[in-house]
């Protein structure tokens, strides 16, 4: 099966800079919660990411079209139209488009003193 990162027809993607990140995290507002990328990935074929060791910020992925699936803990969730789910930090994962039917997602990476909290309840 053939497998992409990115790089999707139509896709929007916005990653901060190391230094803007840094600034956001030494400052007394923002570094209790900020987004550090952000993007939009329509009619995402193939669409396929696995970390081992998980990612440096939380992941909110929400899917506006198709189905979509992911994977933490051993444990497999099917992901449908108007449904989201956050991965945390350091948590290892991985997650993909359905083959039939595409996702076409928003997501975004979060991070801060206080993204643990919308980890809670999550799954």
């Amino acid at each position: 099966m053939q497998e992409k990162r990115d790089g999707f027809r139509g896709q929007e993607a916005f990653i901060l800079p190391e230094k803007t990140k840094k600034e956001l995290t030494n400052n007394n507002l923002t570094r209790l919660l900020y987004i550090t990328d952000i993007g939009y990935y329509p009619n995402a074929s193939f669409h396929f990411r696995k970390r081992e060791n998980g990612c440096d910020q939380n992941i909110l992925i929400f899917c506006v079209k198709g189905e979509g699936w992911f994977e933490v803990d051993g444990k497999h969730f099917t992901i449908q139209k108007n449904q989201y789910f956050i991965l945390p930090e350091s948590t290892p994962h991985a997650y993909g488009a359905a083959e039939n039917n595409p996702w076409s997602i928003y997501w975004l990476h979060f991070a801060g003193e206080k993204a643990a909290l919308f980890n809670q309840n999550n799954t």
